[in-house]
């Protein structure tokens, strides 16, 4: 797992101080939109369940 974060000083000089914070904020802002979908598809397959089953 180390040998992986090897590259990463060389990365932090090159993106500087303020592309680290945008590279941060992108993906936090990819993490909540993968975290909505999951939350969008599950209800979309829990009312598709009920809706089969006759219960809407």
């Amino acid at each position: 797992m180390l040998d992986n974060l090897i590259g990463a000083p060389p990365v932090c000089r090159f993106m500087g101080e303020s592309g680290i914070d945008a590279l941060t904020r992108i993906m936090g802002f990819l993490l909540i939109c993968m975290g909505m979908q999951f939350g969008i598809t599950a209800v979309r397959d829990v009312v598709a369940d009920f809706w089969a089953c006759g219960l809407f």
